[in-house]
């Protein structure tokens, strides 16, 4: 549905603009007099507005299901509720959003109708669980639980960028450091040794070539050539390959391990037990469940899961036949129990809450440690590159003791 901008006059003669969806010329105009806006003139959304209009947040969306679920919840239409939330929003974005949301719930579409004609900003899973929860009466609750599980994995996301970043600038500023000595520092104690006649030992002396050739016309040639292909290629590299290259191997890597598993258990767990508590099926949790697991080998491992319930096998059997790193014993004794007692939705939300304290402290430790670790490596190893400068000082000191 194409998407205008417009200006207008309210009903209190105030100039007002936005912009809003219609077929036409004829269907704009009857849909601001409907909100009493006396149309002045209009012009199809420009690229910059389109982009905009699609930026919808994370914590954007958080808000609004937040607030549809507070709304709904103490007995208030979904038509009342979306056009209250219109008329209190600020930002452009989401009103021109939940201005397109109201227009087809008042055509007679479904909220989840609605929703579907933005896919950029409700992708499947939310699209699914809102259906269900109109389906049951439960939309209130639905939305409530959609906005928690957007809020904490996007929480989880940025607590992974911040443990990442600490070592990201420790190495860039490592990285600075070595190169400042090979290009400055290096170049004091060769004329140093030269001047004083010392026997330069084999290691000293490749560190010296490779203080030349940094400081040479050839070295800083390969490495503006070296960013150079590296900035032209990075849009040529599959980085689908890549991905899954990254996605075999981190799931086995001392000290990252742990926290990769824990990070897409939680969010395996999360999945199926907001879908079960919805009233959606195993087979529909567990296929949406391929598409929120982060890491590729574990899409993998739930495809496997979801085959072998399809062949009847029961949810807990399938788990215990099934080898991955991601699957452990805990899950699967959680998820027998269970499936014995009939309460496998609040089996696995207390299993969600115990992973989520225990991915938090994993976090929290890495975030502590990487730090004093890498300081006590960088360290180690500019250590041993000055020592190796001072070893040839250190050589002709002896000789004049003798």
């Amino acid at each position: 549905m194409p998407l205008f901008s417009w200006k207008g006059i309210d009903q209190s003669g105030k100039n007002v603009k936005g912009t809003i969806q219609a077929l036409s010329e004829y269907q704009l105009k009857e849909l601001l007099l409907n909100r009493h806006i006396a149309l002045l003139s209009f012009r199809p959304a420009t690229s910059f507005t389109l982009k905009r209009y699609h930026q919808i947040q994370p914590e954007q969306l958080c808000s609004l299901l937040e607030r549809l679920a507070l709304l709904i919840s103490n007995g208030v239409e979904l038509a009342v509720a979306l056009h209250v939330i219109e008329n209190t929003t600020t930002d452009k974005a989401l009103k021109t959003l939940v201005t397109t949301l109201t227009q087809g719930v008042e055509k007679g579409q479904s909220l989840h109708q609605a929703m579907k004609n933005h896919p950029t900003v409700f992708n499947n899973f939310v699209v699914n669980l809102v259906a269900t929860g109109q389906h049951t009466g439960k939309l209130g609750c639905v939305l409530g639980n959609i906005a928690e599980h957007i809020r904490y994995r996007q929480a989880i996301r940025t607590q992974f960028k911040q443990a990442a970043l600490a070592p990201s600038v420790t190495l860039i500023f490592a990285g600075i450091l070595v190169i400042g000595m090979l290009t400055f520092v290096f170049p004091y104690f060769e004329s140093l040794y030269q001047s004083l006649g010392a026997v330069i030992p084999s290691a000293t002396k490749r560190i010296l070539r490779l203080s030349h050739f940094v400081r040479s016309w050839q070295g800083i040639s390969t490495f503006f050539g070296a960013s150079l292909l590296v900035l032209f290629c990075w849009p040529f590299i599959p980085t689908k390959t890549l991905k899954n290259m990254l996605d075999r191997i981190t799931p086995h890597l001392p000290f990252i391990a742990p926290l990769v598993i824990s990070n897409n258990i939680l969010a395996f767990v999360q999945t199926i037990s907001l879908y079960l508590s919805s009233g959606l099926s195993l087979g529909m949790a567990l296929e949406q469940a391929q598409h929120t697991v982060p890491n590729n080998q574990f899409k993998n491992d739930v495809a496997q899961l979801l085959s072998a319930i399809n062949r009847g096998k029961s949810f807990s059997q399938a788990l215990a036949e099934h080898s991955s790193p991601f699957i452990d014993e805990q899950l699967v004794t959680i998820v027998r129990v269970g499936e014995s007692s009939g309460t496998l939705d609040h089996a696995l939300h207390a299993l969600q809450e115990h992973l989520k304290n225990d991915l938090t402290k994993r976090l929290n430790t890495f975030s502590v440690l990487i730090g004093p670790l890498l300081m006590v490596l960088l360290g180690g190893i500019i250590g041993g590159i000055m020592i190796l400068l001072y070893i040839p000082v250190f050589n002709l000191g002896s000789l004049f003791h003798q």
